[in-house]
């Protein structure tokens, strides 16, 4: 998988949930100025910190190489050179989030959520954005 084809799937998951259950807090937690919606700067943020999380498998606080491609996953050595903006042959946290906040997934992400072209994504934007997506809930 391509991290930059991971940023929607995991933005689907970080930011809504489970569309079920509606009781994971997970928007509320990325919506880090609590005004009821999500910026493009908030889900980068949110969903590059849980990405990082993830990818950080020695927990030093950077991404190295072999972590960026950990798993037989087909990310290529391109995309961590764009990812690593300082060239120190790693990928911190801070510049894994911007990657997500400006990759073309975020792009579509909340043009396509942002229906009423207010600046930001409400719950039920993304709830529908991912809904249409995916499928109803059965």
């Amino acid at each position: 998988m391509k991290l930059t084809t991971a940023f929607l799937p995991l933005g689907a998951i970080c930011l809504t949930g489970c569309r079920s259950d509606m009781t994971s807090g997970r928007f509320e937690k990325a919506d880090l100025d609590h005004n009821g919606l999500i910026s493009r700067d908030e889900a980068g943020v949110y969903i590059g910190s849980n990405l990082f999380d993830g990818m950080d498998k020695d927990h030093d606080g950077k991404i190295a190489s072999h972590e960026w491609n950990a798993g037989g996953n087909t990310m290529t050595a391109h995309k961590f050179k764009k990812a690593d903006q300082n060239h120190d042959g790693v990928v911190s946290e801070d510049e894994l989030k911007a990657a997500v906040i400006r990759s073309q997934q975020m792009s579509e992400f909340i043009n396509g959520a942002d229906k009423n072209h207010d600046g930001g994504v409400s719950k039920a934007e993304a709830l529908s954005y991912y809904a249409s997506k995916e499928g109803p809930v059965r």
